[in-house]
């Protein structure tokens, strides 16, 4: 007996992609509308901008101050080259009115970001100094922390032995290095002027 054809083969037996009813093909039209797998775009990259200012203060450390063979003097050397990069040192009392917000805003407006590379950055506190020195410690091999307070205040802490005028070696002491007042300088952690550097 002939087989005739039924309407049947139009009717798929299970969903399909598309906006036709439930269990029915979805038209041609429909089917285009609808983005294959193929279609969807791999999620953008974010590939961060050259520094080169960065990438010079990374080699002055590397030839200038790594060298250096006595890591207090290390740390003192690195703290004045970070103070420098960001202004010099600032007069007790005077870190209000020491302009760094407006330069920043500038930068920003110009790069249309909020986005700062720290190269670009001319003129720092606390943050932005404790920020880099970290950084630039990592790459010559001082193990500095840091920490971060409120307000912009961040600050480096360093374990660093003490000695006696006779050559006796005491447990190492927990130091917060001054970037800011006298760059390079290191205040015992217990101190009444390194609470102050810390807090407003």
């Amino acid at each position: 007996e002939a087989k005739t054809v039924s309407e049947d083969k139009y009717i798929s037996k299970r969903p399909t992609k598309g906006r036709g009813k439930r269990g029915e093909k979805a038209t041609i039209e429909e089917e285009a509308a609808v983005p294959a797998e193929s279609q969807i775009e791999p999620p953008l990259v974010y590939n961060v901008p050259e520094d080169p200012s960065l990438l010079k203060y990374i080699q002055d450390a590397l030839n200038n101050i790594m060298p250096i063979m006595n890591q207090r003097e290390q740390v003192a050397a690195l703290g004045k080259y970070v103070s420098d990069v960001f202004g010099g040192p600032i007069e007790r009392g005077q870190l209000m009115n020491f302009s760094w917000e407006l330069p920043l805003s500038q930068v920003k407006y110009t790069l249309k970001s909020n986005v700062v590379s720290i190269g670009l950055i001319n003129f720092g506190i606390h943050i932005h100094r404790a920020l880099l020195f970290k950084f630039l410690a990592d790459r010559i091999g001082v193990p500095v922390s840091l920490a971060r307070g409120e307000y912009n205040r961040a600050w480096n802490e360093i374990l660093l032995g003490d000695m006696s005028a006779k050559g006796r070696r005491y447990p190492p002491s927990l130091y917060i290095i001054d970037l800011i007042h006298d760059p390079g300088t290191l205040l015992k952690s217990d101190s009444i002027e390194a609470n102050n550097y810390i807090k407003i």
